[in-house]
């Protein structure tokens, strides 16, 4: 099973709950709430890590419903969220393929190489 090895990296969890935050959005779960939805969107696409395409539809399903302001205000339009998100993201980083590409070259420093494909040394 897929779903429960899905990772969410600590800037989209911080990108998610400014988003929120910044629109005002009324309790705690919409948060969480597009966050399981941008695991589940990760993982049926087969992969292990919740991009930041993933989060933004997390973000439109959990909250295109949802009162702010203590129920002043209208739920956020799609524009609303892409902007308040967009802005909450960290820059430098827009896509999965931007996390690839550091998460790449960081990884061929830290992973050991397996035990079989190692060369034996020889002495001379």
């Amino acid at each position: 099973m897929v779903l429960p090895s899905v990772e969410v990296p600590e800037n989209i969890l911080s990108s998610v709950t400014k988003t929120c935050a910044s629109l005002e959005v009324n309790g705690y779960r919409p948060d969480i709430v597009a966050v399981k939805v941008a695991k589940a969107l990760a993982a049926l696409d087969g992969r292990r890590v919740v991009t930041y395409e993933d989060t933004l539809e997390g973000l439109f399903l959990a909250l295109a419903h949802r009162t702010r302001s203590g129920g002043l205000k209208p739920p956020p339009s799609k524009e609303e969220i892409t902007k308040m998100y967009t802005e909450s993201v960290p820059q430098g980083i827009s896509t999965i393929e931007t996390m690839k590409r550091k998460r790449r070259s960081h990884r061929f420093f830290l992973c050991r190489p397996r035990s079989g494909n190692v060369p034996k040394r020889t002495t001379p």
